[in-house]
């Protein structure tokens, strides 16, 4: 009917599709439990481009959605579901990657050093993993990025290490980088990374004729002043 809904279904494609929510949004991580659902939201319907996270919550045939305090994206439960990963503009006005505890209270921290997003826990929860590009001007979506991981240790307080490069892609070559949900998935033993492979482009034809007129604006007139005459 032409409306953006929150739908699920069974992920073997049987089963008729339930509707969650009548209301935009795009998922991104469910809890654990199964019970909650973290998604994006735009803060405008009719412009996609400023997302807040939401969390649905399931209970039976009852959902409730309640936002955000910031402008998230990318929001990620992590394995025991105490902590939520996300990415926000940091105080250098560039994407940055954080941890805060869910549902809180507590404050959150910081886990990229000079931009990224798009984070992505290990199954085991002791690493975390994110995107990152080089500042040339072009954005995180555009230049030669990094996938970074960071040593993670949970328990009472979080405990974070400094992120190291694991490997370098191409955005022209390999869809790692994606806005406000993360296109990417992490094997279950953390080794390996499932991304969507960019189509390569078709060479165009090669030119071989070149087609010269000349004289062409005295036509033109002759043309247009036979059109006047009629």
């Amino acid at each position: 009917d032409g409306i953006d809904q929150l739908v699920w279904q069974r992920a073997d494609g049987t089963g008729a599709v339930k509707v969650l929510a009548r209301e935009p949004g795009l998922p991104s991580s469910w809890s654990p439990d199964g019970r909650q659902l973290a998604l994006c939201r735009p803060l405008n319907p009719n412009r996609f481009k400023d997302f807040r996270t939401w969390i649905a919550t399931i209970a039976g045939d009852t959902v409730t959605l309640q936002p955000t305090q910031e402008e998230e994206a990318w929001p990620e439960f992590s394995p025991d579901g105490r902590w939520l990963a996300y990415g926000t503009a940091g105080a250098s006005g560039h994407a940055e990657v954080y941890v805060r505890p869910y549902p809180g209270p507590g404050p959150r921290q910081q886990v990229s050093l000079n931009g990224g997003g798009m984070p992505a826990w290990s199954s085991s929860g002791r690493e975390l993993f994110f995107v990152t590009a080089p500042d040339t001007g072009r954005g995180i979506f555009h230049a030669d990025g990094q996938m970074m991981a960071v040593d993670v240790r949970t328990g009472p307080t979080l405990e974070l290490g400094r992120p190291h490069p694991l490997f370098t892609y191409s955005p022209e070559v390999t869809g790692l980088g994606g806005f406000p949900v993360r296109p990417y998935a992490v094997a279950p033993d953390g080794q390996f990374f499932y991304a969507m492979r960019v189509a390569p482009r078709s060479p165009r034809a090669p030119i071989t004729q070149i087609r010269l007129v000349t004289n062409w604006l005295d036509e033109l007139k002759t043309r247009v002043a036979a059109g006047q005459a009629k």
